[in-house]
């Protein structure tokens, strides 16, 4: 089982820039069994940046 929430923020404006193209947040990985194995977790952050256009 794979999760991987995002949390994104529209950054745009302060950049003076059009809305809903620059977005910057972080993800959160959260793997159980990873490739099937069991008792092969994983767990990260991420940092992300996200253009639109």
């Amino acid at each position: 089982m794979l999760a991987q929430p995002q949390l994104l923020m529209d950054v745009g404006d302060l950049f003076n820039a059009q809305a809903d193209v620059f977005f910057i947040g972080m993800e959160y990985s959260y793997w159980v069994n990873k490739f099937g194995i069991e008792g092969v977790d994983e767990s990260a952050v991420q940092g992300m940046l996200s253009i639109f256009f």
